[in-house]
C-alpha cells in the first residue's frame, strides 16, 4: 500500500507511517497524561487518536477492496513497508527523531565533537501545542531555520530537543533568539519556554547537557 498513510504537515517524511509507531506514541502520551493531567496533553492525545482512527479506516477500506489481500497490505501490517521510515528512532506522528533516536545520534555527535575539540549546543523547547497540526506547524518553522545536519527530536509529548553540532555559545544563543522571533512572529506563541546548554561549559555528556537545559526550563 504505497500511499496508504498520508499526513498533512511537513512533507515526504509524513507520507507513510506505521500503525505500530502511532500506537506506541499514543501509549506514551497517555502515560504522560496520567502522570501530569493537563488540557494541552489531553488535546494532543485526542488529535493523535483521531489520526490513528483515520489511518485504520483507510487500511480497512483497502483490505475490504482486495480479494484476497495482496502482499503489499501484508507488508504494511507487519511493519515491513519501508524499514527506514518505520525505524524505531522516529516519532510516528511528526517524523522527527524520538527520544531514543536523539539520545543515540546526539551522543555520537558529542563523542565526535569531543574527539576533535569542537563545541556542541543543545536547545530544549517546551511547546504549547494542543493538536498535531499546531505541533507540525511549529516544527516546520524550526526546521526552516535550522541547518540540515542539526538534530531535531520530539523528546517527549510536549518537549522538542535540538542538537547543534560544532556550534559555540554565541552561535547557539543567536539560533535560539532567531527561532523565538520566528515563532513569536506567527502570533500563536507555540513555545512556552526555551533553554539551552553548551559543551564544554555545561558538561561533556548528553546527560549533563540535558540536565542543565532542564534546569533552565524550570528556572
Amino acid at each position: 500500500i504505497r500511499d496508504l498513510v498520508r499526513s498533512r504537515g511537513l512533507g515526504d517524511v509524513y507520507k507513510r507511517q506505521s500503525l505500530d509507531g502511532l500506537l506506541a506514541r499514543i501509549r506514551n502520551d497517555w502515560r504522560s497524561l496520567q502522570r501530569e493531567p493537563a488540557p494541552d496533553r489531553a488535546g494532543m492525545l485526542r488529535s493523535e487518536l483521531a489520526e490513528a482512527r483515520k489511518l485504520t479506516e483507510e487500511l480497512r477500506h483497502r483490505l475490504l477492496s482486495a480479494a484476497p489481500p495482496d502482499a503489499s497490505a501484508a507488508r504494511y501490517m507487519t511493519g515491513m513497508e519501508d524499514a527506514v521510515r518505520f525505524a524505531p528512532y522516529r516519532d510516528a506522528f511528526t517524523g522527527l527523531y524520538n527520544r531514543e533516536g536523539f539520545d543515540t545520534l546526539a551522543g555520537a555527535e558529542l563523542k565526535r565533537c569531543r574527539r576533535y575539540d569542537r563545541s556542541f549546543g543543545l536547545l530544549l523547547l517546551e511547546t504549547e501545542a494542543t493538536d498535531l497540526a499546531q505541533l507540525r506547524g511549529t516544527i516546520g518553522t524550526l526546521q526552516s531555520l535550522l541547518r540540515g545536519y542539526d538534530l531535531v527530536s520530539r523528546y517527549s509529548d510536549r518537549r522538542l530537543a535540538v542538537g547543534l553540532p560544532e556550534t559555540d555559545g554565541a552561535e547557539t544563543r543567536r539560533i535560539a533568539a532567531r527561532l523565538l522571533r520566528a515563532l513569536d512572529g506567527e502570533g500563536k506563541r507555540p513555545v512556552r519556554r526555551l533553554a539551552y546548554a553548551l559543551m564544554p561549559d555545561d558538561g561533556a555528556t548528553l546527560a549533563s547537557l540535558l540536565e542543565a537545559a532542564e534546569k533552565g526550563l524550570e528556572g
